[in-house]
């Protein structure tokens, strides 16, 4: 015989023994057994309004808890034979026909794209359920292994997929029932359920306590409104879970959290509070051991101390099991209570540095990591706040050791030191300055290290050698890097390089007889160098690179550039063509007298490519000639010209004049 009582909430299920030690605790004074029970009522399943809310107490493990699976697929395979009388698809397309999908997408262009609930699972899937035009029920499923007499929160995620335009509501009934058919407390009805502007997934859960006698049950979803236009739905993560009154656990803890640091002993006091709706209970303070939740031997009381000897970074994770004396040893009956998190921090490991050894008159770098701030001392009174400290221009002074404390952000705390040394500079050394002449070369003679560096590499033989030979093709200025192991210094040499004296004399001349012209000498050289041309025959200043000549027949000058800094001299030359002026005689008789017989024009053999031309007093050609190599003999094409008075036109070349000569000349006869 199984009877129901009912206290507040708290359901308890139990046999006629229970029951009666049940009511012998809660008996008033004066009242007999049969007067508590008609007190208490003895009611008939079905006779309770639905429950519409979840759980309030306290919750056991999912001891159900069907999430359609999970698959590589975007689509997964039908359900079991008996669970749904629905169609199976793959994509749910007509009325009356379900998929088992991991998202929504192309299936219906009217319903949410959205994915499926289950927390944490990539590749879960979800039932979409397209709802038939008839309604009725559309998922049926048997449960087994629950505790007898034990209140059980049992819940459901759905979501309704319209979208688009204002469709049928959803309007889904759960009942859960005995194998053979009986109802277990009331049915559960979620009422309409609404569309929403984006995809919302939303719990719907109610209680229901199983008899003393009955450990399977069956689940029954039913759709109470027909399908056709919406009334479509995604149904996922069906859980069963113990509910029972509350269990609450007090200690020095925020948000059920403690923080620590790795290597501090804790020791965290907890109380529980357990409701007085539990008639006899039972407890169990747990701890998850990173895959499930193990018993703590011995800790079976209210109180708990979580005590961790030098702790080790990580998540502890602790909660209480309580549940009744008679059905305790079943982790299906019982319930827990919050999480509660100790949660130790690694301490920061700080990589501390320093550009040690130092140098005097460099600067001192410290840096540290892993840290959010920073807290530096050292010698002299250093203190400093910052990662990466610069002490500059240090001394002696700065030589010790240096501690510095790291806090991470979790606010753990690590020190960590360096040692600086600070060591004298040697004296660098570059030696004296060197003037060389352009081509030649020098040695450089640097000390004071153990090592040796110079820059620029140009013009030397050996860039590493503390005497290199030095030949640059320009003034340079050498620095020698100088380094006794730990220490570095510069000094630097200047190598001068002298250029010869060059001497250019510039191009040749040429020139008519009594006229003058200017040589277009140039020079160049180190400061110091002089020049002067020779011979200075008929030339206004030797000493100037331009002088002014006047020749009267060819001549070559030399003009000499000397350097006065020992560099080499140089002299170059030029020619200066001396050009007779020509006389042109106006008269000549071709008479063979042998006397004045031809047109002799004097020095205009020199010009070896002049023009020549007469012409008649008609400005007829007579004579044309090209260097007049010939003085011409009075003739036109053999024949003798008749006396008279020509005229003529001669062209000089080279032409060292711009103007033509032009006149007469009379043939005589």
């Amino acid at each position: 015989m199984t009877i129901r009582v009912f206290f507040g909430d708290w359901c308890i299920l139990c046999n006629l023994t229970l029951l009666k030690r049940s009511l012998e605790i809660l008996r008033p004074k004066g009242r007999g057994l049969n007067q508590l029970i008609i007190i208490a009522g003895c009611l008939l399943p079905g006779s309770l309004p639905a429950q519409s809310q979840l759980c309030t107490g306290s919750l056991g493990d999912p001891i159900v808890n069907i999430d359609f699976g999970s698959g590589t697929s975007s689509r997964g395979g039908p359900l079991d034979a008996g669970i749904t009388s629905y169609l199976f698809s793959t994509n749910s397309s007509d009325d009356g026909y379900y998929s088992i999908a991991s998202s929504t997408g192309g299936m219906n262009q009217n319903w949410f794209t959205t994915v499926d609930h289950t927390p944490g699972d990539a590749n879960g899937y979800m039932m979409v359920v397209n709802a038939s035009e008839t309604p009725g029920e559309f998922y049926r499923v048997k449960i087994t292994g629950l505790c007898p007499g034990t209140k059980y929160e049992a819940a459901a995620w759905v979501m309704n997929l319209l979208t688009g335009y204002d469709g049928l509501k959803p309007d889904i009934t759960f009942r859960v029932q005995t194998t053979d058919g009986m109802l277990i407390d009331n049915e559960y009805n979620t009422g309409s359920i609404p569309q929403s502007s984006t995809p919302e997934w939303k719990q719907y859960g109610f209680y229901f306590t199983t008899p003393v006698n009955v450990q399977d049950v069956v689940l029954i979803i039913r759709n109470n409104g027909p399908g056709g236009r919406g009334n479509d739905i995604a149904l996922d993560d069906i859980t069963f879970r113990p509910c029972g009154p509350d269990v609450k656990v007090t200690g020095i803890l925020f948000n059920n959290t403690a923080k620590f640091c790795e290597g501090e002993d804790i020791t965290v006091p907890l109380s529980a509070d357990i409701s007085s709706e539990f008639i006899d209970p039972l407890m169990q303070w747990q701890i998850f051991d990173g895959l499930s939740w193990q018993d703590i031997q011995g800790e079976t009381t209210k109180q708990f101390t979580i005590s961790v000897a030098n702790a080790s970074p990580g998540t502890y994770l602790y909660r209480l099991a309580v549940g009744e004396r008679l059905v305790f040893d079943s982790e299906k009956c019982r319930v827990n209570s919050g999480i509660f998190s100790i949660i130790v921090n690694p301490k920061p490991v700080p990589a501390v540095q320093s550009n040690s050894p130092v140098c005097y008159g460099n600067n001192l770098i410290l840096t540290a990591t892993d840290g959010g701030t920073y807290s530096w001392t050292g010698p002299g009174g250093f203190t400093s706040s910052e990662r990466s400290p610069v002490l500059k221009n240090i001394d002696a002074s700065a030589a010790g050791v240096y501690h510095v404390v790291v806090t991470s952000a979790s606010g753990c705390q690590q020190s960590g030191q360096t040692t600086v040394a600070v060591n004298p500079p040697p004296v660098a050394e570059a030696g004296e300055d060197a003037v060389i002449c352009s081509g030649t070369s020098t040695v450089l003679h640097a000390q004071g290290g153990s090592s040796y560096k110079w820059l620029p590499v140009a013009g030397l033989s050996d860039p590493e050698s503390s005497d290199p030979v030095a030949s640059p093709d320009k003034t340079t200025v050498y620095t020698v890097y100088v380094s006794d192991g730990s220490c570095t210094v510069t000094d630097d040499v200047t190598v001068t390089v002298l250029n010869p004296a060059i001497a250019n004399a510039g191009p040749d001349k040429s020139i008519i007889e009594g006229d003058s012209i200017v040589l277009e000498g140039t020079a160049k050289g180190s400061p110091g160098f002089s020049y002067f041309w020779s011979p200075s025959d008929h030339m206004d200043n030797p000493l100037s690179l331009t002088p002014k000549v006047s020749p009267s027949d060819d001549i070559t000058y030399t003009l000499n550039a000397v350097s006065n800094t020992g560099c080499s001299s140089s002299t170059d030359e030029v020619f200066v063509k001396v050009f007779k002026k020509l006389v042109i005689p106006n008269t000549f008789s071709p008479n063979g007298d042998g006397m004045n017989d031809t047109w002799n024009i004097e020095a205009l053999s020199s010009y070896s490519q002049s023009d020549v031309k007469v012409y008649n007093r008609y400005g007829s050609l007579v004579l044309s000639e090209t260097g007049y190599l010939k003085p011409w003999d009075g003739k036109f094409e053999g024949r003798d010209l008749p006396p008279g008075v020509y005229y003529y036109v001669i062209t000089p070349k080279p032409r060292l004049r711009p103007e033509s000569y032009k006149g007469w000349v009379l043939i005589i006869r």
